[in-house]
This record gives structure tokens, C-alpha cells and sequence, in this order.
């Protein structure tokens, strides 16, 4: 073989490989950029769904939020208007400047306010566990320690007597203020809650 033709077989072989290796490079970018496509489509599928499923959820969080405010809400008005109910008749149990009807026996006046007490008393417990589950568990254990006060002060003037008790009426001022003070600490756990301070 001579020069020529050994030089004429190399460049046949170099032109041979040169065009396949372009070839094979042309399809390998050709390949590459529709599999990057591919996966880019898919990623972008996946990233629209899982975006559509968070909105989703936000949706259904800001819903469900509203309700359970407005369940709130609505709980803390009921159970507020029975608080007011039974300090007023609690107050009345045993007034600092009684006015007493004289044709009514001090036996007769005494049942009749414990039982004006007793219904508006019952309705406040009823509406407070009635009502547990949707609201803030702060605002129930101030609501229930305010319930032990009053009922404190019921059991006091049930098996009290003015007569026969020198403290009665220094009790009647320790309870009435102490009942004042847990009302106002209602308030002010319902007035936080209401206003989103307070997150229990």
C-alpha cells in the first residue's frame, strides 16, 4: 500500500468517524433537550398540582377558621348574657340595703330568692358545658371558677343567717366583690380571645 492510499484510508476513516460522531452528537442533543422538555413538563404538572392542592387547603383552612369563629362568637354572646342574668340574682340573694315586703315572711323571701337565683344559675352552667367544645379552654376555666364563686355565695346565704351569723354580711361583701372581680376576668379572656391575642 502505498502512502497515498494509506492517507486516502485515513481520511475516509476520519470522515467516517467525524460525520457518525457528529451524527451521534446531533442525536444525543436532539435526545437531551427532549428529555429535559419531558421532565420540565413534568415538573411544571407537578408543581401546578401540588400549588391547586395548597390553595385548596388554604381555601378550606380559611373556611373552616370562620366557621369556628363565628361558633366562638356566638358561644361567648350566649354565655355572656347568662353571666349578667345570674349576677344580677346573685347581687340580690342578700342586698346591703334590703327593702322587705311586710306581708311576706323572712322564710318566704329567702326561698323566693334562692329560687329567682336557681333557673338563671342552671341556665349559665348549661350554656357554658353546652358550649365547651367550641370555645377557648382560658375563657371555660375562668367561667368555671367564676361558677364555684357564685355557687359559694348561694350555699352561704342558703345555711346563713343574719341573726345568727356576725360575719354575714362582711361573707356577702367578700363573695359579691370576689364575683365582680372573676366577672371582669371573663371579660377580659373573652375580650383577648375575641381580638386574637389570646390562642388557647
Amino acid at each position: 500500500m502505498t502512502l497515498t492510499e494509506v492517507i486516502q484510508v485515513a481520511a475516509a476513516i476520519v470522515v467516517s468517524l467525524g460525520g457518525g460522531g457528529a451524527i451521534v452528537m446531533l442525536c444525543a442533543s436532539w435526545l437531551g433537550k427532549v428529555w429535559a422538555n419531558r421532565i420540565l413538563e413534568s415538573d411544571r404538572r407537578k408543581y401546578a398540582e401540588e400549588l391547586e392542592r395548597v390553595r385548596f387547603e388554604l381555601g378550606r383552612a380559611s373556611l373552616v377558621h370562620k366557621a369556628q369563629y363565628e361558633t366562638e362568637f356566638r358561644a361567648y354572646e350566649v354565655i355572656w348574657q347568662h353571666v349578667i342574668d345570674v349576677q344580677r340574682t346573685v347581687v340580690a340573694l342578700r342586698p346591703m340595703f334590703d327593702q322587705r315586703d311586710p306581708k311576706e315572711s323572712d322564710e318566704e323571701r329567702r326561698s323566693r330568692r334562692h329560687r329567682e337565683f336557681v333557673e338563671p344559675f342552671n341556665a349559665m352552667q348549661a350554656a357554658i358545658w353546652k358550649s365547651k367544645p367550641f370555645y377557648s379552654a382560658a375563657v371555660h376555666r375562668e367561667l368555671q371558677e367564676l361558677s364555684h364563686l357564685i355557687h359559694s355565695e348561694a350555699i352561704d346565704y342558703q345555711h346563713g343567717h343574719p341573726d345568727r351569723d356576725p360575719d354575714y354580711w362582711q361573707e356577702a361583701m367578700k363573695n359579691l366583690e370576689a364575683i365582680s372581680n372573676k366577672i371582669d376576668a371573663v371579660c377580659e379572656a373573652i375580650r383577648q380571645r375575641v381580638s386574637g391575642s389570646d390562642t388557647s
